[in-house]
């Protein structure tokens, strides 16, 4: 399927402009589609050409470009793209992506190829069009899906280094493009005639697309689903429990020690639940189920065959309140905690119950409409309201001379000025099943009516009222509210059917344009991954290991994981022969059945041989990633060197956990492999790195075992020098200066000079035996060999042990003066001159110091000597703060707060002490004192900006102080509404509806009117949920033309006295006086008001608006008038309704059509269409 319709039907009709927008994670992405015209025709250089398509040659550039356009597509479904591009699977994941490039630039240069052979091009006139129609669209979708408007987008394009006009460039583009590719679809499908026998096969091929145009909704009663409920107790009055869990994820077919690793982590969260930890917050912190652990690992209601088996059993099995054993699922391991159990009752399980009945009648009435037209009858819906009164058709005369007479006073008083047919329903009506819903009966088979409904229903027009019908049932009056017939949907279904006939015309024209197509592809890797594609895996296999052979790609990205691709196609071949293998055990009567399995058997060793050997290959030379290296584990578990080769992968990773994953994945190594001295080597390395020097030493003497003396002395040196480091850690300073002299008069010996750092050594070792003047001469020495500025530091200090203070400033200065970014001089230095009493030099170091450095135990040391010295140096104060703050030093960076609030600091210093505070107590899980700091800071708070990081910490205090199940108090709330107004404040429109959303779900009545107030002028919508705003509704009663009358309570009006005069509907040119409106609006008008300086292309934007819609559906849109109203603002537009007003800046379709749908015919008289006269006053 070729590009541009493919995005539109994957995601949407905008997506073809090249508009993904995600305000949720913060991301604002523009990508766009190869264009079909993309413009230049200068010939590539040789060089540079990628692919030839037809002796069209497409260079390098091009390509890149629409790979760039791919993986911008990609940004919108890939959280972390560039972490996911790395490692193996980045790179198999780009080889892809550059595939489908190419793909795209092969159908792109065929469609052109094609477009100019039959001389298509894009008029101006239909692209102006177009762009304007789709540009408009756009902005509607923008405002009401996230609520923003054109100028707030143009900010967000600048904030993104874009801006309006480029965006508008490239959307008018993309449009062209689509507009060309339409055409060219057009040409090369034909024309395309349809009988109704292939549009009633295309509504069954699609009876959930259709179902709604053909039968209308369907609105069963509570009785009805009550009756389900009944019919199916079994399905629905089911045992359900609400419970949490938290889930320490493992592979079911994982290596035995990683089971043993996920078990324990499983028993030792259970050992904390079992000492009285709170289950939502261990969940939080531990379930490696990210779907629920935010909140708490909260699972809601479920019943039984929705978990798998072992979970479903342990949850139904437990008591309220219990906690499981760790319970084994295919996921890993689950601890369950069960919070409530019940037996659904209709009420809860109304929702499955009607989604169930809809499903089945749909499906009903679906099927009844086909069997009836493939015979050429198409059936007719009608959506009827009734009153209703239930009289036997044997009833006494006096009873149904009654009966006639309740319904004739019903009907009567439907035609007096003002009624309302829900009041007439409520005070009329004696129907058991459709009263409480107004009469509304929904939409029903006109032909499944008893017939004289069915003849009084054909003489009546949508809107209009029956005489009184008598049936078996009873007496009716019915209005009917619209028809739905084969013959409105019609052309629509045809149109659809046409389009998709259109597109896989197209696509088999592609398809076949490709197959005969003269491509060359000049580039090899991704020729290899084509014939992968292809599932030509020996084709592929080859084609790579040619690429491996050659070496030409090396140092390429992608080609350096060669071996990875490689790998990859034999786990595939491993997966086809274990599943033939499978298959034929299974199979009886089998000649040759054992050679056969045998044959199977050996190819399966054969290839989870070559994939490990690849892989291995992999993690020498390019390395992997968590992934990878379990992947090669999985495939041969007793492989040393695959685990030798993840310890190391995880040894480089450095963090704490990822160290102590190294340490059991070497330790495995060492089990499978004891005499390889690699293995011991890095365990020793990885017990040094947590600084067990006993084990290290253990594993070091190991290796040094098992390396050759011969072969192996570069190795042997470097363990001898890391068994000396361990004994230094153990202060066995005899044995390290042994080994450290032992490794010198070797190093003197071979290769005839000194190595300064094992002379260093030599020197520390003799200072920790307080042999200082050993030390000094030691560390001249080194330095004689090579200047350090490390060593000169060591030396100034054992200068200074001897007390010789001159000479000790001297080396420290030396050292600042080769090295001024080496913090330890500074506070060495520092030190010596506080000595010595020079207060002001030592300060001025200690801040040279502390400026010049990141390490933390070095900032503590210079920080903490600074504020000694200048007790209002606020600024190394909040430094310090900070880092004690981020080590969980949490006193410490109290102090400092505190000492800079009590000592006269500056609004903002107070704000970001209090900032600070506020912060610690959250650490510390105080979070009231945390909340009254944060307040502290709002009295001091001077921006927005400001404000808003107090009110986001405030939200976040509370929401840990209530839980995530808790509803929110008045500091929470207020936080929410505050941040929502800040939002307003600086025009982030879509920050200040997600905030006032939240906050409505919260509490729906915290501060409701500003609320509403607030979010209808981004929506559109009050509170409610419905279109416009809510005005009161003033004494409505007729007056005769120029009484006075009280003021309208608002601008236009909505309500209130108004004049019996003649309504016209349409558009009007001239104002309509507000007396007159009202009449209007109270025979169920809907209003639409622009103001005195309204430019004409708004005024013919909503004359066509209003044409369009009476033109689509007469009679529904037939109360619309369109007229301009002086009181308004210049340029505004203002629709009206009865007791509702909406106000807009510009013209607004979707928040325009919206007001429309929802409020017309909603007055308290349905003014026949007929009364007031359509037309367009000139």
């Amino acid at each position: 399927m070729h590009t541009i319709r493919r995005l539109v039907e994957r995601y949407g009709k905008y997506v073809i402009w090249a508009v993904v927008i995600s305000f949720v994670a913060g991301a604002f992405v523009i990508f766009s589609p190869v264009a079909l015209n993309p413009g230049g025709s200068n010939t590539p250089k040789e060089e540079d050409v990628v692919l030839v398509v037809n002796g069209e040659k497409i260079d390098k550039a091009k390509y890149e470009q629409a790979y760039l356009e791919i993986l911008n597509e990609q940004r919108q479904f890939v959280q972390d793209i560039e972490k996911a591009l790395q490692g193996p699977d980045g790179a198999y994941r780009q080889l892809q992506w550059r595939a489908q490039a190419i793909d795209r630039l092969i159908e792109k240069a065929l469609k052109d190829q094609e477009s100019r052979k039959r001389g298509i091009s894009v008029p101006a006139k239909k692209l102006d069009e177009r762009y304007k129609k789709e540009y408009e669209n756009f902005l509607v979708m923008l405002r009401q899906r996230y609520g923003i408007d054109e100028k707030e987008l143009a900010r967000i394009l600048s904030e993104r280094g874009s801006s309006l006009p480029a965006y508008q460039r490239q959307m008018r583009e993309q449009v062209a493009a689509q507009l060309k590719e339409e055409l060219l679809e057009e040409a090369v499908a034909g024309q395309i005639d349809v009988t109704d026998a292939q549009l009633i096969e295309f509504i069954e091929q699609n009876k959930t697309r259709y179902i709604n145009d053909i039968l209308g909704y369907i609105q069963p009663t509570t009785a009805e689903l009550q009756a389900y409920f009944e019919a199916n107790r079994e399905k629905y009055a089911t045992p359900e429990v609400k419970a949490r869990h938290i889930l320490v994820s493992v592979d079911e077919n994982a290596p035995e020690e990683k089971v043993a690793e996920a078990q324990k982590k499983i028993e030792e969260i259970k050992k904390e639940l079992d000492k009285g930890a709170d289950f939502a917050e261990l969940a939080k912190k531990y379930s490696d189920d990210k779907s629920n652990s935010e909140n708490g690992g909260d699972l809601g209601w479920f019943g039984k065959g929705v978990m798998v088996k072992e979970f479903e059993d342990a949850a139904f099995a437990l008591d309220i309140g219990k906690v499981s054993a760790p319970v084994r699922t295919r996921f890993g391991f689950h601890l369950i905690k069960v919070e409530d159990k019940r037996v659904r009752t209709f009420e809860q399980a109304q929702s499955d119950v009607r989604r169930d009945w809809l499903r089945e009648h749909e499906d009903a009435l679906m099927n009844q409409w086909l069997e009836a037209a493939k015979q050429g009858k198409f059936l007719e819906r009608v959506r009827l309201s009734r009153i209703f009164v239930p009289i036997a058709p044997d009833a006494p005369e006096a009873e149904l001379v009654a009966a006639r007479k309740r319904l004739q006073e019903a009907k009567d008083k439907l035609k007096v000025e003002g009624a309302n047919l829900s009041d007439i329903v409520k005070e009329y009506s004696q129907d058991p099943d459709f009263k409480d819903r107004n009469g509304d009966m929904g939409y029903l088979t006109l032909t499944d009516l008893p017939k004289e409904l069915q003849d009084a229903i054909a003489q009546l027009q949508v809107g209009q009222v029956s005489d009184l019908i008598q049936t078996v049932q009873g007496l009716w009056l019915v209005r009917l509210e619209d028809r739905k017939s084969f013959a409105t949907v019609k052309e629509s279904i045809a149109t659809d059917y046409r389009a998709r006939q259109r597109v896989a015309k197209f696509d088999e024209w592609l398809k076949q344009a490709k197959a005969s197509a003269r491509i060359e592809l000049r580039l090899p890797l991704i020729a290899a991954y084509q014939l992968e594609q292809q599932e030509k895996i020996d084709e592929a296999i080859a084609a790579y290991e040619k690429l491996l052979q050659e070496g030409t790609l090396s140092d390429d990205e992608l080609g350096k994981y060669l071996d990875y691709y490689i790998a990859r196609l034999y786990q595939v071949k491993l997966r086809q022969a274990e599943q033939e293998k499978a298959d034929l055990e299974k199979q009886e009567n089998v000649e040759n059945k054992e050679a056969k399995l045998q044959e199977l058997e050996q190819k399966i060793k054969e290839y989870s041989q070559k994939a490990v050997q690849h892989l291995l290959e992999v993690a020498k030379s390019a390395g992997g990633d968590r992934s990878f290296y379990d992947q090669l584990i999985a495939l041969d578990p007793e492989n040393a060197q695959a685990y030798y080769q993840y310890g190391l992968f995880l040894f480089t990773e450095g963090d704490q956990q990822s160290i102590q994953d190294a340490i059991k994945q070497t330790k495995r190594a060492v089990e499978l492999a004891p005499t390889d001295p690699g293995p011991l080597r890095l365990y020793g390395h990885l017990m040094m790195s947590i600084k067990n020097y006993t084990a290290a030493l253990e594993y070091y003497q190991k290796a040094l075992e098992k390396l050759d003396p011969t072969k192996d002395k570069a190795a042997i040196r470097t363990v001898k020098q890391k068994m000396a480091e361990a004994y230094f850690g153990l202060e066995e300073w005899d044995k390290a200066e042994a080994l450290y002299t032992e490794l010198r008069e070797q190093e003197r010996t071979e290769r005839g000079y000194d190595d300064p750092r094992l002379v260093t050594a030599l020197a520390d070792i003799a200072t920790k035996k307080n042999d200082n003047e050993r030390a000094v001469a030691l560390y001249l020495e080194s330095l004689k060999l090579q200047n350090n500025p490390n060593v000169r530091l060591k030396l100034g200090k054992a200068y200074e042990e001897l007390g010789n203070l001159e000479e000790a400033t001297k080396q420290y200065t030396q050292v600042l003066k080769e090295s001024p970014y080496l913090a330890e001089a500074y506070l060495a230095l520092g030190d010596l001159q506080r000595k010595q009493g020079q207060t002001e030099e030592a300060l001025k170091n200690y801040r040279e110091g502390f400026k010049r450095t990141a390490a933390a135990e070095l900032r503590e040391q210079l920080g903490e000597r600074i504020v000694e010295l200048d007790p209002k140096d606020f600024e190394t104060r909040f430094q310090l703060a900070k880092q004690y703050q981020k080590q969980h030093i949490f006193e410490s960076a109290v102090r400092h707060y505190t000492a800079i609030l009590e000592q006269g600091p500056t609004p903002e210093q107070a704000l970001n002490a209090y900032l600070g505070l506020g912060d610690v107590a959250v650490g510390r899980a105080e979070y009231e004192q945390a909340k009254s700091y944060y307040k502290s800071g709002l009295a001091v708070a001077t921006t927005d900006d400001q404000k808003k990081n107090l009110y986001q910490k405030i939200l976040e205090a509370e929401r840990s102080l209530v839980g995530t199940s808790g509803k929110l108090g008045e500091d929470g709330l207020e936080a929410m509404y505050q941040l929502a107004v800040i939002a307003h404040n600086q025009q982030k429109l879509a920050d200040m509806r997600e905030q006032l959303e939240k906050l409505k779900q919260e509490d729906p009545n915290y501060k409701a009117s500003e609320v509403a107030q607030m979010l209808y002028e981004v929506t559109g919508k009050w509170s409610d949920d419905k279109p416009g705003m809510p005005v009161a509704l003033q004494d409505s009663r007729p007056i005769s033309p120029g009484q006075e009358h009280e003021p309208y309570t608002s601008t236009p009006p909505t309500s209130g006295p108004y004049i019996e005069q003649e309504v016209r509907f349409g558009v009007q040119k001239e104002q309509i006086s507000e007396e007159l409106q009202v009449r209007a609006l109270h025979g169920g008008a809907v209003l639409i008001h622009y103001g005195p300086e309204t430019d004409a292309t708004t005024i013919t934007q909503l004359e066509n608006l209003l044409k369009r819609l009476q033109n689509e559906h007469a009679e529904k849109y037939c109360r619309l008038i369109l007229a301009p109203y002086d009181k308004l603002e210049p340029k505004q537009i203002a629709l009206t309704a009865w007791g509702r007003i909406d106000k807009l800046s510009a013209y607004d379709e979707g928040r325009i059509k919206s007001f429309i749908d929802e409020w017309i015919g909603k007055g308290p008289e349905q003014m026949p269409c007929s009364v007031g006269e359509h037309s367009e006053n000139h």
